[in-house]
């Protein structure tokens, strides 16, 4: 290697080594500044009965097309509750806490509503899908809030989708407006964006709205911690990409809502 080839990848590495250090000045200042929304310890829709959960959870707009969707649906939203009534709590919110799903990531938090049910004596018949379906509507349907990090282990296909239907339509409708006005290229990113912030509604309640920029930082951060691969590139994208833009309009709460221009 050349004298002028080490000094040019010594100068590529301490410029790198500083966008990096700016980046987590950054991130610190906004962690700061903008604190999350505290999780709330009680919620109406997670203090309903079983009945009235089924009910609500298996109604419009909670239908979906396909009969065997719905099936499946319903079958997973009884099963998982017949698991969480064996458990303690006054909500479905304790007892899914109660239930320790969240110690296991991925899919394999089904282990436990499995061992219960086959326990009790229920058909094993499509269970596990029954209940990662079920768990998707106990989600949008704001019945449970899982722990943030715990759902960044999991792949979830259907969540902005079903969100979009049962949660906020308005709301997901405009970030497809900003996705399909922006250059092809940014679709795919649009449907992450999607993802992430329906994953924020999961986790916090209320819709688009709702969503502050500490919620936003929690996410990042969160991201970071649970999926170290990938760099300070990936936490950029969720703090500069195009979807952070649908928070930066005015608000009737106490927090700004918009994030400073990033350096």
């Amino acid at each position: 290697m050349t004298s002028t080839t080490k000094h040019s990848t010594r100068r590529q590495l301490q410029t790198a080594n500083a966008t990096v250090e700016q980046a987590r000045a950054r991130n610190n200042v906004l962690r700061e500044r903008f604190p999350p929304r505290s999780a709330e310890a009680w919620w109406p829709e997670s203090a309903q009965s079983a009945d009235e959960v089924l009910r609500r959870l298996t109604a419009p707009p909670f239908l979906a097309a396909a009969n065997a969707t719905r099936a499946g649906r319903r079958r997973g939203v009884a099963k998982l509750l017949r698991w969480l009534s064996s458990l303690p709590g006054d909500t479905w919110q304790q007892r899914w806490k109660a239930g320790r799903a969240e110690e296991i990531p991925g899919a394999d938090w089904t282990d436990l509503p499995l061992r219960f049910l086959r326990q009790s004596g229920l058909s094993p018949s499509y269970e596990r899908v029954d209940l990662t379906s079920g768990l998707l509507m106990l989600v949008c349907g704001d019945v449970i809030r899982p722990d943030l990090a715990w759902m960044l282990t999991r792949t979830h296909r259907h969540l902005a989708q079903v969100m979009a239907e049962v949660r906020d339509p308005e709301g997901f409708a405009g970030l497809a407006e900003m996705a399909e006005s922006g250059p092809a290229s940014a679709r795919g990113e649009a449907t992450i964006a999607a993802t992430r912030i329906a994953m924020i509604l999961a986790c916090k309640g209320g819709s688009i709205v709702d969503i502050t920029v500490g919620d936003c930082v929690e996410l990042v951060d969160t991201l970071r911690r649970v999926h170290v691969r990938g760099g300070q590139r990936k936490v950029d994208f969720y703090l500069r990409g195009p979807w952070i833009s649908s928070l930066r309009t005015p608000r009737p709460r106490s927090e700004p809502s918009g994030l400073p221009p990033a350096d």
